[in-house]
């Protein structure tokens, strides 16, 4: 079987793409109609030790060469070449198989071949930060657990990379919910520190700690601010920024470190 994408196509899953996390190589990249005929394009995706989750879908024009409630999952790479030069360039037709990318634009052609997807390779997970949140309770089998809804404003999340990047020897941030919000707290064995208390409409009571992706994920806020809204969650088990527009919804999670 082989799909036809044009150049508005092309461009959503480009905005996709550039959400993925680089921690992965490659992601399961799965082209469907649903059961009403409606057509899209998702990734579902877990890192190897699991402290990294994308999950997002872009709606989609009608894709023709599928019959409803059928699709096709390919391997995607997510190199440079992938994303920036066959997605993110100057094409306005791209067909995919199981086998190969082929893209097109006037004269120019690239070919690019794929290795096939094991069963193992294939996962599913919502598209929302809050139902991922209710899975990852499930999965602990915790219940009571609470959460913090809210979006940290361009000047937070400044003051946060900044406060990070002054503690030289920081490898990760401690996150506590407090009666007056948000505290983020990262310091390091010499004895330096950085403190910043943000305040928030919604109260609870938590604490958790996170690696370097929680930082990488405020990078990624700033970078495609212009591209979408964003909503965060914060609790002790997981932090999700999702991210929305016209067209596509998309969350990256990342757990908390275990004590």
């Amino acid at each position: 079987m082989k799909i036809t994408f044009n150049s508005d196509t092309i461009r959503k899953i480009k905005n996709l793409l550039v959400l993925c996390p680089s921690n992965f190589s490659f992601v399961p990249f799965k082209i469907y109609k649903d059961e009403n005929g409606k057509s899209f394009i998702s990734i579902e995706t877990i890192s190897i030790n699991g402290d990294l989750v994308f999950s997002g879908i872009i709606t989609v024009d009608d894709i023709p060469e599928l019959e409803n409630e059928t699709g096709i999952v390919i391997r995607l790479p997510l190199t440079k070449a992938v994303v920036n030069t066959i997605f993110g360039g100057s094409f306005n037709t791209i067909e995919i198989t199981k086998q190969k990318i082929i893209a097109f634009q006037d004269k120019k052609k690239i070919e690019f071949s794929l290795y096939k997807i094991e069963e193992d390779e294939l996962t599913e997970f919502p598209h929302d930060g809050l139902a991922i949140f209710d899975l990852v309770k499930q999965m602990n089998n915790v219940t009571d657990t609470p959460c913090i809804i809210h979006n940290l404003s361009v000047e937070n999340i400044k003051e946060i990379i900044s406060g990070f990047s002054l503690i030289n020897e920081a490898n990760s941030i401690e996150i506590k919910g407090i009666n007056e919000g948000l505290k983020f707290l990262i310091e390091d064995f010499s004895g330096n520190m950085f403190d910043f208390i943000i305040e928030t409409e919604e109260k609870a009571s938590f604490t958790s700690k996170f690696d370097i992706n929680f930082i990488k994920l405020l990078g990624s806020v700033l970078r495609h601010k212009e591209i979408f809204e964003t909503e965060m969650l914060f609790s002790s088990l997981i932090y999700t920024v999702t991210f929305r527009n016209d067209d596509i919804v998309a969350t990256v999670a990342t757990t908390a470190l275990k004590d």
